[in-house]
């Protein structure tokens, strides 16, 4: 009889600690996101992201503050982040929401290398500097 092996639990929370959150499976898909929208709540060139069904993802210490907002696309665009320190933790709204997108820069220290992006959205949006040195696949828009 062999051995059931589970998935890896990711872990990651804000930068005060006030919120926590795990992973259990294997996100799907994992990038970075250069559009107006991302970089303006950033701070930053782009957002690095990975999206998962909301089954496998789990608030276990505090509760984010919702900030919704139209996307690029004309459609909603949510953010989970904390209301203390202020760190942008996940898209989406809980409870609704049939997926999440993570912002990789949220996930514990012994877990970020499991963050492997594969691709580049919303590339025309990419400011001159912002440009990586990679093999990434990219995409103009969406």
């Amino acid at each position: 009889m062999s051995a059931i092996t589970l998935p890896k639990i990711l872990k990651g929370g804000c930068l005060c600690g006030s919120i926590r959150y795990e992973i259990t499976t294997t996100p799907g898909l994992q990038g970075l996101c250069y559009c107006t929208d991302c970089r303006k709540s950033s701070g930053s060139a782009f957002v690095a992201f990975m999206s998962l069904p909301a089954q496998d993802f789990k608030l276990v210490a505090g509760k984010p503050r919702l900030f919704i907002n139209k996307s690029i696309s004309g459609g909603e665009r949510a953010i989970n982040f904390c209301e203390n320190c202020g760190a942008h933790l996940f898209g989406g709204v809980v409870g609704k929401d049939d997926e999440h997108t993570i912002y990789a820069g949220s996930l514990d220290s012994e877990f970020i290398e499991d963050f492997v992006p594969k691709i580049a959205i919303f590339t025309k949006c990419r400011p001159a500097w912002g440009k990586l040195e990679s093999d990434l696949k990219e995409f103009e828009t969406m």
